[in-house]
């Protein structure tokens, strides 16, 4: 357990300057003879695994209909061919509309 703690403590070594802010965080840290970082990066953590749980659906849905398509849109305004700016020109109209 000690080497897993000694890796722990230095990968959230960059986190303590932000941990040593919050009272509770360093009073929690001093109880758990841990750095405030630590304490403050498992916070972190969950706050993000809450969220990847309760708006991942959220988040799979905008990456799938905003992030690849427009990538793909890109590619699309840079190549030669002039039907895929079409295709994907109407795909924004629809978007939009919607």
């Amino acid at each position: 357990m000690e080497p897993i703690l000694k890796v722990l403590s230095e990968k959230t070594a960059i986190l303590d300057t932000y941990g040593k802010q919050i009272p509770p965080i360093v009073d929690l840290a001093r109880k758990q003879k841990v750095n405030p970082g630590m304490i403050l990066g498992g916070v972190l953590f969950v706050v993000a695994l809450l969220l990847l749980l309760f708006s991942g659906f959220t988040i799979l849905v905008t990456s799938y209909t905003v992030l690849y398509p427009g990538l793909l849109s890109i590619r699309a305004i840079n190549s030669k061919k002039k039907n895929d700016d079409k295709t994907w020109l109407t795909y924004w109209l629809i978007f939009g509309i919607l």
